[in-house]
């Protein structure tokens, strides 16, 4: 790129070429890019061709509906709706729980269908559902877990509580709901919990009235990491990842990518020697990088093995940057359905990984 536009590389008069910093800002729209398409590529043409049928639901699979807004305030709506969405994000972190996509859940915002039908569609053995009601800095949420096969009431509470304290509030609807489904939380999965959504009300609203969702917060944190690996910006990125992620999980993965894309296999064993503890096979994407060929086959063998272990092969796929995480021959069923989608092996790989020369 010139300013006098798109030359080939061979004919560029290099002291005429654009500045540093605009290709640093090409680098991060380029990793923006290539995130989007692949993922709406594989989402669309993976996950949407392969449901899991009707008759496959999981005991651990919730979808949370819209709360319902109780009170006429202007933005009491938006509240409730960002209320919801921050108790979806928190579920949707825990491994061992299926959670239903926002998208999908507020389908059913305002209809009035009984909730076995509901579940029924989205897939879920349980829903979650309450209302918000403010009056000024008051709050009131009531919650409720409800088994969808005979709507039993699995947990419910009501909080009465302050507009600022809704933060702890969303974190407990979604710590109870998780415990009610005999979803066994460490210390380290509630700090994710914590960590993914917004704590500010009147920053939910702004999101909430815009159409976004908050879940993103963190996901644009990560993509931003992500992004100041790609471009070599490594000190920048050693800073951001240090001040912006808390969790020994996200430490642990990100200090690995910036050792991994340093060349730095000294750093690296010493930050998989210290997050020993927080790796398992949700962290295939990250040892992929490292250059363990055959310890990411064994994680993604035993993932094949699992239900639904096809859409969590996918996402590691998605979320390596690294071309193929692992050898199909180690997962036949993601190799089935990925042969049924027509879709491309291994994919592309947008970042140079060293360690990694598979």
């Amino acid at each position: 790129m010139t300013p006098e536009g798109v030359k080939r590389e061979k004919d560029i008069d290099r002291s005429q070429s654009i500045t540093q910093q605009t290709g640093r800002k090409l680098d991060y729209v380029i990793i923006a890019v290539l995130i989007s398409a692949v993922a709406f590529l594989l989402v669309d043409k993976f996950v949407l061709r392969h449901e899991p049928a009707a008759n496959a639901v999981t005991d651990k699979s919730v979808a949370v509906l819209p709360f319902v807004a109780m009170s006429n305030g202007p933005d009491d709506e938006y509240f409730a709706d960002g209320l919801t969405e921050e108790i979806l994000n928190a579920l949707a972190q825990l491994p061992d729980l299926l959670v239903s996509a926002r998208t999908s859940a507020f389908y059913f915002k305002g209809k009035d269908i009984p909730v076995g039908e509901i579940a029924a569609k989205l897939g879920v053995a349980h829903i979650v559902e309450g209302s918000v009601r403010r009056d000024g800095e008051q709050l009131r949420v009531t919650a409720q877990l409800v088994r969808a096969s005979d709507g039993f009431h699995l947990w419910s509470d009501t909080y009465d509580r302050s507009a600022t304290s809704s933060f702890a509030v969303q974190s407990d609807i979604a710590e109870k709901v998780a415990a009610s489904l005999n979803v066994v939380l460490d210390e380290e999965q509630r700090e994710s919990m914590r960590e993914i959504g917004l704590r500010d009300p009147e920053a939910a609203i702004v999101v909430a009235r815009n159409g976004l969702n908050t879940g993103n917060h963190v996901r644009l944190k990560e993509a931003l990491a992500i992004a100041l690996i790609a471009a070599g910006q490594f000190e920048d990125a050693k800073r951001y990842v240090d001040s912006e992620f808390r969790s020994d999980r996200r430490l642990f993965r990100f200090q690995g990518l910036l050792a991994a894309a340093r060349n730095d296999a000294e750093e690296l064993q010493r930050v998989l020697e210290a997050y020993a503890s927080e790796i398992d096979d949700t962290e295939l994407d990250a040892i992929a990088i490292t250059g363990d060929r055959e310890w990411a086959n064994e994680m993604a063998h035993r993932i094949d093995a699992q239900p639904y272990g096809y859409l969590r092969l996918m996402t590691a796929v998605m979320t390596c940057y690294c071309g193929a995480p692992f050898d199909l021959e180690s997962t036949p069923d993601f190799a089935r359905r990925l042969e049924e989608a027509n879709l491309p092996w291994p994919p592309s790989s947008p970042i140079d990984w060293p360690l990694k020369n598979w």
